[in-house]
């Protein structure tokens, strides 16, 4: 996938805006700063759709990843924007950063800023 794409999450509250560039965008913050909200957002978004609140605005399909079986899930997976959250124990694995390596996908990882 290649491109530029911007992706607005918002509901009555709270709006997010992210443009992504690369494949792997990494969004680092302190805690309680709203990352983990912004993944919650898309979960709502993907499991309520309208009767969630959360409206997604994005060109590209989008989805979160997270569970033990994202290594079943990912390979069928095609040309989307996924975002996920750093608590996910496969993120920093080898078997994750190869399978992101082979992906048409564009990844959004939200980290806690460790310093």
């Amino acid at each position: 996938m290649r491109g530029k794409y911007h992706i607005v999450v918002q509901n009555k509250r709270l709006r997010y805006e992210l443009n992504i560039r690369r494949n792997i965008t990494m969004i680092r913050g302190d805690s309680a700063t709203g990352k983990t909200t912004l993944i919650n957002l898309l979960e709502q978004a993907a499991v309520l759709g309208e009767s969630s609140g959360v409206e997604v605005f994005c060109e590209r399909p989008r989805r979160t990843l997270s569970g033990n079986d994202w290594n079943v899930v990912l390979p069928n997976i095609h040309e989307q924007i996924i975002f996920l959250d750093e608590e996910n124990r496969f993120v920093k694995s080898q078997e994750f950063a190869a399978a992101v390596k082979a992906s048409d996908n564009y990844f959004v990882i939200v980290l806690q800023l460790v310093m």
